[in-house]
């Protein structure tokens, strides 16, 4: 089990061409002038699987009996001698060596800005935005019960209308043959 806290400060200073930067994603975004901190925790949990096992060295397939000469004879092997133990013509391996794996998580963050509101609502229906430097708190759980098998909670909650603005469950499971996922939000 680890727990991590977690601080970031960004601080941006005003650029008067916003709209001559192509945005790629969210990361790319200009915010303009921007000084703001994050901060919150993640909680991991890590539980001990074998690994996969590796690939089979080259050449390891099945013995193949060739033909004696020309006369198309197939060699067969000697039987093994009444009370001997059966031969393996596989060599026994080690088990596979244990490593931890995250199995579950758990992240909650918040920003506080010390330059522009970061929420802004109508509270009231009346017309007058409410504004706060703090962000929503955002939380993501993962839950990862097996390799196949993976769960992704997501929750927004709004510190001014004090509820929750967005909740997204989203999970994975995967075979050999098929594979299927689901989102609701």
């Amino acid at each position: 089990h680890v727990i991590e806290p977690r601080i970031g400060w960004a601080y941006q200073e005003a650029f008067d061409r916003n709209d001559q930067i192509i945005p790629y994603d969210q990361v790319d975004a200009a915010l303009g002038a921007t000084n703001q901190l994050t901060y919150g925790f993640r909680t991991r949990l890590f539980a001990q699987r074998p690994r996969s096992k590796p690939a089979a060295p080259a050449g390891a397939g099945e013995a193949v009996l060739l033909p004696e000469g020309t006369t198309g004879e197939v060699r067969k092997a000697e039987p093994a001698p009444a009370g001997a133990p059966a031969a393996s013509h596989e060599p026994a391996s080690p088990p596979p060596p244990m490593e931890p794996v995250e199995i579950a998580s758990v992240e909650v963050t918040q920003s506080r800005s010390f330059g522009r509101a970061l929420s802004v609502q109508d509270i009231n229906g009346d017309g007058i935005a409410e504004s706060s430097r703090y962000s929503s708190i955002n939380t993501v759980g993962r839950f990862n019960p097996k390799p196949t098998t993976s769960l992704d909670l997501r929750t927004s909650y709004d510190v001014l209308l004090r509820q929750m603005s967005s909740v997204s469950l989203s999970g994975n499971l995967h075979g050999d043959v098929a594979r299927t996922g689901f989102s609701v939000v």
